[in-house]
């Protein structure tokens, strides 16, 4: 049977820090990922309270706006973004819903005309996602 689970009920989903170009620092030890989709960091900064691990995710809430990116290495980033915690009792696999996501931008993360279009913490927790058993999803 497949579940359909929020994603609200598989990871902690939080607005990123505000960081500033200004908070940059050269020497930093915590890379910073912005909403954007190519691969270089928006910076470094010393240190962070929100603080993302291996197989967390983020959501660009702005710029490219649903482009999701898995965490490899430890890494914070800016406010516009949305990151995803893994739940420690969550029964996904992170690179699934990572491939899921990426798949399914278009239907789960839809583009309102507004002034500033942007996701919110809600518009993505809400998303239901077809959550397979653990190894049909390591196969994937």
């Amino acid at each position: 049977m497949i579940e359909m689970p929020k994603l609200s009920a598989l990871f902690s989903i939080a607005m990123g820090p505000t960081i500033l170009k200004e908070d940059l620092v050269e020497d930093g030890k915590v890379p910073v990922w912005s909403a954007s989709e190519g691969s270089a960091v928006f910076g470094h900064v010393d240190r962070t309270d929100k603080l993302l691990r291996p197989g967390d995710l983020t959501v660009s809430a702005r710029g490219s706006i649903g482009f999701t990116r898995l965490i490899e290495d430890e890494c914070t980033s800016t406010q516009t973004t949305i990151q995803l915690r893994k739940r420690k009792t969550a029964s996904a696999d992170s690179k699934f819903v990572y491939y899921y996501l990426t798949a399914m931008r278009g239907a789960l993360f839809p583009i309102t005309q507004t002034a500033i279009p942007m996701l919110t913490v809600r518009d993505v927790g809400q998303n239901r996602i077809l959550l397979p058993d653990s190894p049909t999803q390591r196969a994937v």
